[in-house]
């Protein structure tokens, strides 16, 4: 029996069916859908000095910043009508990968619905990349 389903976001095409897959189990189960939205963040450059804070970094992380708000938002007013209990998380990820993120997250739910990739398309690198940091870490 599940309880947690986590839902990471890959960017990519099937993250709606993914969701909606996730949610049809989770009624089944009752479970509750965690939603992860992911936003990669560029690795800052160390300088002679190690890595120090700079303001060009913070200009670049902000529109990242805005735009995974801006996905959380469409995701809770999309989940906010379903019978099921729902969690979306913003998660950034600064010094590893968001696929390395969201495999980690998923050692704390029961079940990981990722969305399947299609074809050998520059697409689908994303989706396959969450499904085997997800399978293998």
């Amino acid at each position: 029996m599940f309880r947690d389903i986590l839902v990471p976001m890959t960017g990519s095409a099937g993250d709606m069916d993914a969701l909606n897959v996730a949610l049809d189990l989770a009624a089944s189960q009752e479970a509750r859908v965690s939603v992860m939205e992911l936003v990669s963040l560029p690795t800052p450059v160390p300088s002679p000095w190690g890595l120090m804070p700079d303001l060009a970094y913070v200009e670049a992380y902000a529109p990242l910043r805005e735009q995974g708000e801006r996905n959380v938002a469409k995701l809770r007013a999309r989940l906010e009508k379903e019978s099921v209990s729902t969690e979306v998380s913003l998660v950034e990820s600064l010094l590893t990968e968001p696929a390395r993120m969201a495999a980690h997250r998923a050692h704390y739910a029961d079940l990981a619905i990722v969305a399947g990739a299609i074809g050998d398309t520059a697409e689908a690198t994303v989706p396959r990349a969450y499904f085997a940091a997800l399978l293998l870490e």
